[in-house]
């Protein structure tokens, strides 16, 4: 029975960890990382951060969703609108 509940509970937002994991970096190149759930979707989270660019830090967004145990980008990192 718990792990029915499980299954069906909302996932909680993706930490830096997460998110770091998911893209392919080391933490520390994110910072400001900002994780909100997707109307409709309790597996889904848009996140904004700002990555490390050479010296610089630029202002990213994904969308990222639960596979299983672990965090899964649903497209390309990229520059928010």
């Amino acid at each position: 029975m718990a792990a029915l509940l499980a299954a069906c509970t909302p996932a909680s937002a993706p930490s830096a960890e997460d998110l770091a994991i998911a893209i392919g970096v080391d933490v520390g190149m994110l910072r400001h990382v900002r994780c909100e759930r997707v109307p409709n979707d309790p597996t889904e989270f848009v996140c904004r951060y700002q990555q490390r660019a050479g010296a610089d830090w630029t202002h990213m967004e994904a969308v990222a969703a639960r596979n299983g145990m672990r965090w899964v980008l649903i497209d390309t990192p990229g520059k928010p609108d």
